[in-house]
């Protein structure tokens, strides 16, 4: 009877052994996920902070030839708008004369049919 109360004292210190590794294994499991998650949070952040660089990076290149084109089209429209002020002053002066010679037309029709006699009758053209 005392080989069996010494088996069981021995079974539960093996037991109590036993269940004392698997604590400290899991333990020491636990620490080792601990830092695995931390370690791939921070590659995470690395790779993150990489990303949100190259991210800026191309979007100042993008500002940069968006403005290029916006410049590039104000010139434009300036030089067409130059072209097209010179050509409608160009147009004006050469409408001028036509229409100093229209007005020099009328007024001349004009005399021509005021009344010049004593009647006040128009003279009849020829």
């Amino acid at each position: 009877m005392e080989q069996l109360f010494e088996m069981l004292k021995q079974m539960k210190a093996d037991g109590e052994a036993d269940k004392e590794e698997m604590e400290t294994n899991r333990k020491k499991e636990k620490e080792k996920m601990e830092a695995n998650r931390k370690k791939d949070k921070e590659d995470l952040m690395a790779k993150l902070d990489t990303y949100q660089a190259k991210m800026e990076s191309g979007h100042k290149m993008l500002r940069a030839g968006l403005d290029a084109d916006r410049q590039a089209e104000r010139r434009e429209r300036r030089e067409i708008m130059k072209m097209v002020g010179t050509s409608h002053k160009e147009m004006a002066a050469e409408t001028k004369p036509e229409e100093e010679e229209t007005m020099a037309c009328q007024e001349m029709e004009a005399r021509l049919e005021e009344p010049t006699s004593v009647d006040m009758k128009p003279e009849a053209v020829e």
